[in-house]
């Protein structure tokens, strides 16, 4: 971890194996942000709650892999309601609560579209509401504003193929949400030939929140580097996702 959190002008995302909150959050930390996110998770005072951060090798390349320890009984589906609910006790700035509820609203009106249900408020958050996700989406938040709420791009976002165990059953690669939430937000997708899911909803309703475009290239001489890892092990790719940190960088 680096001894003080840098003030980003522009980070650029290059999700490798893919994208989700994990591993936005991982490669956040990784650029020196852990300490403001283990202040933001502790705030919830949520007995028997933990962020751990562990360093890996994925395919000769380190980088950190974060998971969290939540309550030993969670409940089977949360509504928008209960996530703003949670989010509210944290000790984070005004903007970082605002954006945690913004993503969450993406994720909530994806949901209901592909579900026909009224709102985005009326749907039930399934693994998007359990409280790793609401870890992430809060700690990728807390993150951005303490590096400075710096300017972001992202690579077009790998897409896999196969399918996928969800509550709502056996779902096809890339699950009905995700794809939902790209057409909406014009998020670039490309084929690539990995089995199982490598875009998750949370991890593309982040990028469809913060991106403000979308491109291979770095557009300049990154200074920093943060990875975050992914739980699964690809053949063909590492999955790990990079984040690119320019300081005081003018290029568009």
């Amino acid at each position: 971890m680096r001894s003080r959190v840098p003030r980003l002008r522009r980070l650029h995302f290059q999700p490798v194996g893919g994208v989700a909150g994990d591993m936005l959050l991982g490669a956040l930390c990784d650029l020196g942000a852990e300490s403001v996110v283990q202040h933001a998770i502790k705030s919830l005072e949520i007995d028997g709650l933990e962020l751990i951060v562990q360093p890996v090798e994925v395919d000769g390349e380190t980088a950190l892999h974060v998971r969290s320890i939540p309550r030993s009984v969670e409940p089977h589906h949360r509504h928008l309601a209960d996530v703003f609910e949670i989010l509210a006790t944290a000790d984070v700035p005004p903007a970082a609560l605002a954006l945690a509820r913004r993503i969450f609203v993406r994720l909530g009106e994806a949901e209901a579209a592909v579900h026909g249900t009224d709102g985005p408020h009326e749907v039930h958050l399934h693994e998007v509401g359990q409280l790793d996700s609401i870890l992430d989406v809060l700690g990728i938040a807390v993150a951005l504003h303490s590096l400075g709420t710096p300017r972001v791009s992202c690579a077009p976002l790998p897409s896999g193929s196969g399918t996928v165990s969800t509550a709502h059953g056996v779902l096809n690669c890339p699950v009905p949400a995700v794809r939902e939430i790209a057409a909406r937000a014009n998020v670039p997708l490309v084929d690539v030939p990995l089995v199982g899911e490598t875009i998750t909803p949370t991890g593309i309703a982040v990028i469809a929140e913060i991106c403000t475009s979308y491109r291979d290239d770095l557009c300049g001489d990154a200074r920093l580097r943060g990875v975050g890892a992914g739980s699964r092990r690809f053949d063909s790719r590492p999955n790990v996702l990079r984040a690119y940190g320019f300081e005081g960088d003018t290029n568009p």
